[in-house]
């Protein structure tokens, strides 16, 4: 699918808030993707990089958007392996098949591909939801103030990795 603008929640948030750089949001990068039977293209733009590759958590994502599919949305992720195995920039491909799927669950591999070599490989595994003679007790968590606005991390002046600007620290 074409479409002028690939990152058109992004462009805005950049406008309200006048930024100097354009901060392509994860859920643009989805939108963005096209999927074609098993494959899955998505645009790598320069503000998800960590030096020359993609930061992690954005390649296992893909890996996990490429597989989902196959495993069936009613079955919950109980297990990734993922091994990244290359650098990934510009677009990245993933491959998704499923290894085995049976009553309750399902494995599949997602294959990350970069420049035509090997980026990231996933091994993911999903299952139903089913009952359990177990009887955990459930804690809540601790409470814990507030932190304060003064501790918010800077990074606005080049320190740490590219792809940083993509989370709010504090």
């Amino acid at each position: 699918r074409q479409c002028s603008d690939p990152f058109p929640l992004s462009r805005r948030i950049t406008e309200l808030y006048g930024l100097g750089f354009m901060t392509v949001l994860f859920t643009d990068l989805i939108a963005a993707a096209e999927r074609e039977n098993d494959t899955l293209r998505i645009p790598a733009p320069d503000d998800w990089k960590q030096g020359r590759t993609l930061y992690g958590g954005l390649t296992s994502s893909a890996c996990l958007y490429a597989a989902r599919e196959l495993a069936g949305e009613a079955r919950r992720l109980r297990s990734a392996l993922i091994s990244f195995v290359g650098p990934s920039s510009d677009e990245i491909v993933a491959r998704a098949e499923t290894l085995r799927a049976g009553r309750t669950a399902a494995t599949v591999r997602a294959s990350l591909m970069s420049d035509g070599a090997a980026a990231t490989e996933a091994l993911l595994t999903f299952s139903d939801s089913r009952e359990s003679t177990l009887d955990y007790v459930s804690h809540p968590a601790p409470s814990v103030a507030d932190p304060d606005a003064d501790n918010v991390i800077d990074t606005s002046a080049g320190g740490g990795p590219t792809f940083i600007s993509n989370f709010e620290l504090i």
